[in-house]
């Protein structure tokens, strides 16, 4: 019944001794002591990876049958009862091979007590028939894993859903529960695995599943022509309050291969899944959507979709909303996908009406950033490609790059129907697709190629040690595959740009690439024409860009890139693209790295930076160099001549950089904001130096946007805007131990611009020192927007000789745009608030009379005016509270 498997430790090491002995024997002198001592090691390290104990239970031993018509559920529930209260560090339920288990339905319930517990699936384990589930039971699984963590189902197995029962029921008399099930559920299962094994005709969803998952290998089947059953479905299954819906707006991973039934993404879940080398036949679609539902609101981003083979299908690459829905489908990329005979390809379609044939309703789930990247293949019909959306124009940043998709044969064309969508195309791209400019982007065209592999070293030795030596030497490799060790080098590759030509004497344009010590960089014949946007004319290629891409493409775990410090290199602007081949990329800056001044950047340069990271997971910047904006050269101008730039560059920007650090280094005269982050997770920024003059236009020291998960600590910022925005779509944000002054203070917005719809939640504010700035604690938004600020809170803040020390402002003028309605500003809490103000009014609450202002929560607060003369609040339309000793005081909180 439970069979407990111990560690083989003596016959290991009675072999190693063995071989120790040979070695002593055969080989001499040195070499038979390194030998000896590699045997020894891997040895150890054979006897460390068999010490584990792990548990197995067999379901037959609990009384499973395995004839295919026995009810075997009570077996496997005891059998899943022993494994989950095993008393080991792993455990594995095993259903045997050449049996089929009449199971179901059936939850197995954790938490359990070994850290890893294993179901193999060697057998067949099949459902009942719909006419055996009990009437009126509401089960809507048929297998349930409910909150075990460490799980993994595998096996060479089969779960058969038995759905032909199903499919054919109506549910017209009461004999039919109410709705068919899912096969195979998993709910709040951490560290989770699916693998190998096979899924057919589930009654409903193969597997539905919440929480971070990885599948690996496992397929799932059913007849063409039956009702379509998805193969996964990872959404958030129970259903919210609308109050709720952004609670659980949590960015997953979900890695699925070699599958052969499509991923389908609901609304209301953020996720990342990279879903590569599938093949989807006789099915419908791999589907984003649908969203929007009955005007609902829907958030789906960060989805990725490469290497899918489409066979046979209704759609290929589908995502569908519905009219009257909001919110918002954007960074979507479908690449390297190849159809066959599909009869619908390409689709964008934000007319779904469902059933029941609703008219055309206002508003739309806005639907951007979409990449379609090396799409290739067969439709079955005339129309390749459908583009089909809402004259709200919410389908921007539609980006189509290289694609052939003929008729059934490569002689017969195909069209692309396009309506109300913004974007653009590039390479060679049929069905010509109308609505869609042409562009040659930088970023696409320049493509490095790098020859001289400094990973590669090869060590030979001259001495021989005769016959015995080599059969030993054989036999250590042995040891080494039969142990599964690999010994690798953590090597952190080292790229300084000195070596890719770079100057760093201040004068020279440290952009442009040499070629030194065998080193090339080829780029495309395009380049030419696309440096000349970036007013540098006739450069072939950039020197820190090649030094980038070396470093991007390397293969170890991490590698650098290295500006060394004492010199100053005069470079920009530049964009480092990723993804990178290394988890880890770091770049630091020891000396200094100056942009060019203002009158050398070209008439019609549209980059809004002179410094961008896209796409670089991973990302370390630091160092105890400094990043010179150059910016007095903007400020002086007005843009009164062709000869102007239009707006002046961000100085560092961060896009879709998740796992990113930035430290230690100093960013000075920005010509506009120092550092700005979007679409960003996870992000560490500390001891930082940020500095400009405190009359310097729109310096912000550090911007935030659509991003979550940072944390700002321990820095210094001194500049002529906000030293720290925080802009819509930013939660879980931290701003602890700043020093900020002179500016505008830590701002929150503005928000709702143009009558814009704003998002900002969960902001902490602690441990800050306003020092002579214009505002102190500010939320700012504009007369019409719409949206939510709020569980904002500020604590232990000092002021000295601010202007404006705590601020709430609705009343941000937007002219020309409506003025009814406001962002919701709710949950704002200020707690020890201490200082000096250098007006009369310390506080000013100002909202809207819509009562949005809601749950303003003031906990001890003395502000006095200059020379601890008397200071006094403003308050309009604000509700809340305030607790322990408050001045001045605050006449509308309670």
């Amino acid at each position: 019944m439970v069979r407990i498997t111990k560690p083989k430790k003596s016959r290991v090491l009675a072999t190693a001794i063995t071989m120790m002995q040979l070695a002593s024997t055969h080989l001499q002198g040195a070499a038979g002591i390194i030998c000896t001592g590699i045997i020894l090691v891997f040895s150890l390290a054979c006897c460390a990876v068999v010490a584990g104990e792990e548990a197995v239970f067999d379901v037959v031993g609990y009384g499973a049958i395995g004839d295919g018509s026995t009810d075997d559920t009570k077996a496997f529930e005891a059998a899943w009862a022993a494994a989950c209260g095993a008393d080991a560090p792993s455990s594995s339920m095993v259903v045997p091979a050449w049996k089929t288990f009449l199971v179901g339905p059936v939850e197995f319930q954790g938490p359990c007590a070994p850290r890893n517990i294993t179901v193999q699936v060697m057998g067949t384990i099949v459902a009942p028939p719909a006419s055996a589930w009990s009437v009126g039971r509401k089960f809507d699984y048929w297998l349930m894993f409910y909150r075990v963590d460490g799980l993994t189902v595998t096996g060479n197995g089969m779960l058969d859903g038995n759905g032909q029962s199903w499919w054919g029921i109506r549910c017209s008399d009461l004999d039919c529960v109410e709705s068919a099930p899912t096969a195979l559920k998993l709910v709040q299962c951490n560290s989770l695995v699916l693998s190998h094994f096979s899924s057919r005709n589930s009654p409903q969803m193969h597997i539905a599943i919440i929480e971070q998952i990885r599948h690996r290998g496992a397929s799932h089947h059913h007849r063409s022509g039956e009702q379509p059953e998805h193969g996964r479905h990872p959404r958030r299954e129970l259903q919210r309050r609308a109050d709720h819906r952004f609670k659980h707006r949590h960015r997953r991973r979900l890695r699925l291969h070699r599958l052969r039934q499509p991923l389908r993404h609901g609304p209301r879940h953020h996720l990342r899944p990279r879903s590569r080398n599938k093949i989807c036949a006789f099915a419908s679609l791999t589907s984003i959507g649908s969203l929007g539902k009955d005007g609902a609101e829907a958030a789906v981003e960060y989805i990725e979709v490469s290497n899918v083979q489409f066979i046979n299908t209704k759609y290929g690459a589908r995502i569908k909303t519905w009219e009257g829905g909001e919110g918002y489908a954007k960074s979507i990329s479908f690449t390297d996908i190849e159809f066959t005979n599909v009869e619908n390809p390409v689709l964008i379609t934000q007319f779904y009406r469902g059933l029941d044939g609703v008219g055309a309703q206002e508003g739309a789930v806005a639907v951007s950033n979409v990449t379609y990247t090396n799409l290739r293949g067969t439709s079955s019909q005339a129309t390749a490609v459908a583009f089909e959306c809402s004259t709200a124009g919410s389908c921007t940043d539609i980006h189509v790059n290289t694609m052939r998709i003929t008729g059934p044969t490569s002689a017969q064309e195909t069209v692309a129907r396009c309506q109300n969508v913004q974007g653009d195309t590039s390479g060679n791209v049929y069905p010509v697709i109308p609505c869609l400019q042409y562009q040659s982007n930088f970023e696409r065209m320049v493509k490095f190629r790098m020859f001289r592999d400094n990973n590669t070293r090869f060590v030979a030795w001259s001495r021989s040690e005769g016959a015995a030596a080599g059969i030993i030497c054989a036999s250590i490799l042995l040891v080494a595959l039969a142990c599964g060790t690999v010994v690798a080098a953590d090597e952190d590759r080292v790229f300084n740009v000195v070596r890719y030509g770079a100057r760093g004497n201040g004068r020279t344009d440290d952009t442009k690439v040499r070629v030194r010590h065998g080193f090339y960089v080829f780029v495309s014949s395009n380049v030419r024409r696309a440096s000349s946007r970036f007013g540098v004319p006739g450069i072939s290629a950039k020197a820190f860009a090649g030094a980038w891409a070396a470093a991007c493409v390397a293969g170890a775990p991490s590698a650098s890139i290295h500006v060394p410090a004492r010199k100053t290199f005069l470079v920009g602007p530049v964009a480092f693209q990723g993804p990178c081949a290394s988890p880890r990329i770091t770049v630091k800056v020891m000396g200094n790295i100056t942009a060019p001044p203002a009158c050398s950047w070209s008439g019609g340069t549209k980059v809004d930076y002179w410094l961008m990271f896209y796409q670089v997971d991973g990302l370390t910047v630091t160092g105890k160099g400094m990043l010179d904006g150059n910016g007095e050269s903007w400020w002086v101008r007005r843009c009164s001549d062709l000869g102007c730039v239009k707006a002046a560059p961000t100085a560092l920007k961060l896009v879709n950089c998740n796992n990113l650090e930035l430290s230690h280094f100093r960013s000075e005269n920005s010509p506009q904001m120092h550092i700005v982050v979007i679409a960003s997770r996870s992000v560490r920024v500390k001891h930082l130096t940020i500095v400009a003059p405190g009359d310097s236009p729109n310096t912000d020291g550090i911007h935030i946007g659509q991003s979550e998960n940072v944390r700002i600590t321990d820095s210094t910022i001194a500049t002529g805007d906000d030293c720290v925005s925080i802009g819509s779509g930013s939660r879980f944000v931290t701003v602890h131990d700043v020093t900020c002054g002179p500016g505008h203070g830590v701002s929150v917005g503005s928000l709702g611009k143009h009558g814009g719809k704003a998002a900002v939640e969960h902001v902490d504010v602690r441990n800050v020192h306003f020092i002579n700035t214009m505002n102190g604690a500010r939320i700012k938004t504009w007369e019409g927007g719409q949206g939510y600020a709020k569980s904002i809170s500020f604590t232990n803040i000092e002021f000295t000789n601010v202007d404006n020390p705590v601020v709430i402002n609705q009343f941000y003028e937007d002219r020309g745009f409506p003025v009814k309605g406001a962002v919701a500003i709710s949950n704002i809490t200020y707690t020890n608030l201490r200082g000096t103000s250098s007006q009369s009014t310390a506080v000013a609450f100002e909202c809207s009379r819509s009562g949005s202002c809601t749950e303003i929560h003031v906990r001890s607060m003395k502000i006095t005016g200059p020379g601890g003369r008397k200071a006094v609040a403003r308050c309009l339309n604000a509700q809340g509270d305030t607790t322990g000793y408050i001045y001045p005081k605050i006449s509308c909180l309670k």
